[in-house]
């Protein structure tokens, strides 16, 4: 599983069928049609993209031996990706392109139950359309932030989460009930989750790890994780949750330090023998020292 490794340096083309029904009023489209719409725009994005000529017709727009004056930079072309929550759709459309599939709401209990059911369809839609299933090509997204101590982390989210909890509340139209106060709203953030957002991991490191590690068991495996970047702390309480997470949670899984820690146990386990050693060696410096 790499964190921070695959995407680094790269341009990433995500996709998905919008989950603010607002942006899609605003836009002039019918929220049922939304998921058609990304199916059919994906048919010709993708083969455009490789480099094909495309011709197209739909309620919506049309193209005729439609092509790109320009390619991609990299000669392996942009890396796709097709968002998924809840509903199988994304991980269809992931599959029928061969193409990656990105877990938005992993944070989520409900998104969570659901990534083992949207990885079968991903499989299965992969498999109809003769691409292969690459579990290296699968992104988790999750919201975290990381301090020294847990605590530190829960009073630093404190800064921004009631910031997070009026634009919930704006977009749903409702008043959440845990929503009075920052400390209250950080409590729900981190045990019952925020509507779409899901539970956050607010904590140290070692937190983290064992998150992602449960993550990796309860999914199967996936190759990448990715931050959500929600206010939650101030600047420097940010750049300092980044920089934990790319000190100790980033090397514990690409094995960074494995030999270190191997080296330690080693000499954890022999300490008797060396201190034994070391103090017979004082010893004898000591007595010959005395003897000249």
């Amino acid at each position: 599983m790499q964190l921070d490794q695959q995407t680094r340096g790269r341009v990433m083309f995500g996709t998905g069928p919008g989950q603010l029904a607002s942006d899609a009023f605003m836009m002039g489209i019918d929220p049922l049609k939304q998921r058609a719409m990304m199916a059919e725009a994906l048919d010709v994005i993708v083969p455009l993209l490789r480099g094909e000529t495309v011709t197209a017709r739909t309620d919506w727009f049309e193209l005729t031996d439609a092509r790109l004056q320009l390619a991609p930079y990299r000669p392996d072309g942009i890396d796709l990706a097709v968002a998924s929550t809840v509903s199988p759709s994304g991980s269809v459309q992931a599959g029928k392109h061969g193409i990656g599939l990105l877990s938005l709401a992993a944070g989520d209990p409900a998104g969570e139950a659901a990534l083992t059911r949207n990885w079968q369809v991903y499989e299965s839609s992969c498999a109809e359309h003769g691409h292969p299933a690459d579990r290296d090509s699968w992104r988790l997204v999750v919201p975290m932030h990381l301090a020294d101590t847990a605590e530190e982390a829960r009073g630093q989210a404190e800064y921004g989460v009631l910031h997070l909890v009026r634009y919930i509340e704006g977009l749903s139209g409702r008043t959440m009930p845990w929503g009075g106060d920052a400390a209250s709203a950080v409590k729900q953030w981190t045990t019952g989750g925020f509507p779409t957002f899901g539970v956050a991991i607010l904590g140290t490191p070692a937190d983290a790890i064992a998150r992602i590690e449960a993550l990796a068991a309860s999914s199967g495996g996936f190759g990448t994780l990715l931050l959500l970047d929600l206010p939650t702390g101030r600047p420097e309480d940010k750049r300092r949750s980044y920089e934990l997470f790319a000190e100790y949670v980033v090397p514990h899984f690409t094995g960074a330090n494995r030999r270190r820690a191997a080296s330690m146990d080693w000499a954890h386990a022999n300490s008797a023998r060396f201190t034994g050693a070391v103090r017979q060696a004082v010893e004898n410096a000591l007595t010959e020292g005395g003897a000249r």
